[in-house]
């Protein structure tokens, strides 16, 4: 259990620390009107944020605690929702690259404390 719990915060750290130039690969494709893989990168990092938040749960069930600010990015996917359906893409590439990647700007510096 040990070694999966270890690799599971390896993977973590690796995705996290990926997600800042994600935010600005996101926010070029829309500004250069690639829209059908902006549209998939998006829902991408969606997937992905869903799947940090759940390790952070899993990790804080197995005594580990994380300073990340992941939660911090799910308002703006409200947001993100009301410039898609105004086709807004110049507001949708805003939110990326100076909300969205903001939050993202320390994640080298997320670890999991606790157990070991």
């Amino acid at each position: 259990m040990e070694q999966l719990l270890e690799e599971t915060k390896l993977t973590y750290y690796e995705y996290v620390a990926n997600i800042k130039k994600g935010c600005l690969e996101i926010a070029q494709q829309l500004r250069t009107e690639q829209f059908s893989n902006a549209f998939e990168s998006i829902t991408n990092l969606a997937e992905g944020l869903e799947w940090l938040i759940q390790i952070e749960q899993l990790m804080l069930q197995n005594q580990y605690n994380i300073k990340s600010k992941t939660k911090d990015a799910i308002p703006f996917f409200i947001e993100i929702n009301e410039a898609l359906e105004n086709k807004d893409y110049i507001l949708l590439a805003d939110l990326f690259e100076y909300e969205i990647a903001e939050i993202f700007t320390s994640a080298s510096e997320w670890t999991f404390e606790g157990a070991n």
